[in-house]
Formats: structure tokens, C-alpha cells, sequence
């Protein structure tokens, strides 16, 4: 269902698979099936498991136990950026 924020843009709420695209342009792989763990809540899954608001600058990957924000990415006309503030850290298979 589709969220209008403060800054008026909607963003729609979808599972992680549609992370796939633009995160494995910056990671060369299929990062959605990296288990992820939560720095807030400790549980882990795959990125592909979390929730993600997406507009049309980037995406946001929430942990689907807390709802805190695990991953941030945005691409701009100046550049991608991406942060990680809460991933406790990823499991590569």
C-alpha cells in the first residue's frame, strides 16, 4: 500500500526482492539472498525477506521482525550512495 511521507512523494511498501536490481549494480551479485542480521533486533533472514519502501530516487530495506531501517539507497544524477547503519553485518553462502 502506498505511503505519502512529509516530503509528498509516495513510496510503496514491497518485499525485498526488488532490491535485486539496483543493489547488484553496486555489489555484482544477487544481494537479496546475503542473510542479513539486524543491529536492532538481532534476527537475521535474506535482504529478500525485508521490507522495502521504494520511490523514484532509491530504497529503503526495513527488517521485517523491528521494522528498523537496515539499508538506505539512493541514486541521484550526482551519484549512488548506500548506507548501512542497521546491519549488523551480512552472511555471504
Amino acid at each position: 500500500m502506498p505511503q505519502r511521507h512529509p516530503a509528498g512523494r509516495v513510496h510503496d511498501r514491497v518485499d525485498g526482492n526488488v532490491a535485486a536490481g539496483p543493489l547488484s549494480d553496486v555489489f555484482g551479485i544477487d544481494i537479496t539472498m546475503v542473510v542479513g542480521t539486524c543491529r536492532h533486533c538481532g534476527a537475521s533472514a535474506t535482504l529478500a525477506e525485508a521490507v522495502v519502501e521504494i520511490d523514484d530516487e532509491g530504497l529503503i530495506l526495513l527488517c521485517r521482525t523491528c521494522e528498523h531501517t537496515m539499508l538506505t539507497f539512493v541514486s541521484r544524477p550526482d551519484g549512488r550512495y548506500l548506507e548501512l547503519p542497521g546491519l549488523f553485518g551480512l552472511s555471504f553462502a
